[in-house]
């Protein structure tokens, strides 16, 4: 048994793997989308495409409808911190 399974994630680290597993979801859609039906593409086709699938996981990390959707289905089991950043992203008018 190595050290890291018994190491505990923050609050923090637990959000930011959330968001993350959430975004690869959205991110992983969006890709095999684009990714229907290019097949023989050239190599500096694929390398562009490559980076732009980047880029909508980016996006997603930076998203905040993505965090209030995260947060929202915390808070509706109870945790109360997720209820508390869900109000106080409203309260900035963020989030939806």
């Amino acid at each position: 048994m190595g050290a890291c399974s018994s190491t505990q994630l923050t609050p923090q680290q637990e959000w930011v793997m959330s968001k993350f597993a959430e975004c690869k979801t959205i991110t992983n859609a969006v890709n095999r989308e684009a990714g229907a039906g290019v097949a023989g593409r050239s190599l500096d086709r694929d390398c562009h495409a490559d980076s732009i699938r980047v880029q909508p996981s980016r996006a997603c990390m930076r998203d905040e409808s993505v965090s209030a959707t995260l947060y929202r289905r915390q808070a509706d089991t109870g945790n109360a911190a997720a209820m508390a950043h869900l109000g106080r992203m409203h309260e900035d008018g963020r989030g939806g």
